[in-house]
Order: structure tokens, then sequence, then C-alpha cells
């Protein structure tokens, strides 16, 4: 069984909800295992060396956790990106959480709108929503396979509320 990023919401009246979060939400308590689990090894062994004589060590012994306590923080922010389509009845909503937690809302209108994977490189297409002149990148941060799903899911509500 594939595990999706991809998940359906009931909204109130005649309105349909997408939701799309990053896979690393799901892996990050085991991240903060593993990373505590190096930065304690990394620190008895540095301890190691200075009580056997290498001080030079002493400088560097905290250094690399730092280091990996950074890249947990840089993990754990980019594990909160989501974003949230919501069908209404003539508008197409598209809510979304950026790494820092700050939430944008962009706007269009169901009857003008158009959804493509856009690709500039085949590894990685970028799912674009745009209406005129107005354009919007979206879900950058799932799979190509994801992706292709979440733009048959999109293109099936558009249809169905024109």
């Amino acid at each position: 069984m594939t595990q999706t990023n991809i998940f359906f919401l009931s909204l109130e009246g005649q309105q349909f909800g997408i939701r799309v979060r990053s896979s690393l939400l799901k892996k990050l308590r085991t991240i903060r295992h593993l990373l505590f689990g190096f930065c304690a090894i990394c620190f008895l062994l540095g301890l190691v060396f200075f009580v056997i004589g290498a001080k030079p060590v002493l400088g560097f012994m905290g250094f690399e956790i730092i280091l990996i306590c950074v890249l947990y923080k840089y993990t754990e922010n980019n594990a909160k990106r989501e974003t949230t389509l919501i069908f209404g009845q003539q508008k197409l909503i598209i809510k979304e959480r950026d790494q820092g937690g700050n939430i944008s809302y962009i706007g269009f209108d169901v009857n003008k709108v158009k959804v493509r994977l856009e690709s500039s490189s085949w590894i990685d297409p970028n799912l674009v929503v745009f209406q005129g002149k107005k354009n919007k990148k979206v879900c950058n941060f799932i799979s190509r396979l994801e992706k292709e799903n979440l733009l048959k899911i999109i293109n099936h509500q558009i249809k169905a509320k024109r």
C-alpha cells in the first residue's frame, strides 16, 4: 500500500477541499531521534579524544551538534508546508502555508482557470494553476507521481463546477 500526501476535506455547503502536506511531517519524530543519536555519538567521540589528550578537539566539540540542530530546524520547517485547494461554487481558492508558517490565499474563477504540469525538467515538473496573466505554482514539495494524480483530481473538480 502506498502512502499519499493528498487528503480530501468535507467542507460546509457545496464546497470541496483537497489538502496536500509534505511527507516529512510523518517522519519528523524518526528524524529527531536519528539526529539526537548522531549528536550523542559525536559528543562522546569528542569527549573520548579530549580525555586521551587531543586538546584541539575541545574547540570543535559541539560545533557539529549546532550544525545538526540547524539542519533539524530546516527539516522541521519544511515539514510544515501545506497547500489546501478549496472549490466553491464559482471560485477555486488556494491556501498555502510556507516553511515559516505564513499563510497566503489566492483565488481563481472556476470558469476561466486552467491547471497543467509545466515541465522545466522532466524529473520534477511544476504544477501551475493559471487564469490569464495570474498564475501560481502549487505543491512543489510532492513527487511527480502525486502531482500527476493531483492534476487529474483538480481538473475533474473544475469540470464538475463548470
